[in-house]
């Protein structure tokens, strides 16, 4: 089943150590990080329960993404979820 067909994702909001969707309002999908000197550090990333597997983990990274890949950081990711989602989507 797809979230999208009856659920609205947010734009990437960012605050100085997450980045995140709000699914209907009222969910947030997450992206934890650490920045310094245009390195990012991508620590962990997180779905409700309720959200699992309906894409909502998939939108928060080829969000991150889309907005990290305007700064041409260098980028570490140590969540293997993140990992996998990067090499799926060839991000």
């Amino acid at each position: 089943m797809r979230l999208f067909a009856t659920s609205k994702i947010s734009d990437l909001i960012i605050t100085d150590s997450v980045f995140f969707v709000e699914v209907d309002n009222k969910h947030k999908a997450y992206i934890t990080y650490t920045e310094k000197d245009n390195h990012f550090t991508l620590d962990h990333c997180e779905v409700p329960p309720s959200l699992r597997g309906k894409g909502v983990g998939r939108e928060v990274v080829r969000k991150t993404f889309k907005y990290l890949r305007e700064k041409d950081p260098s980028i570490t990711i140590h969540c293997s979820y993140i990992k996998a989602m990067v090499d799926r989507m060839q991000l």
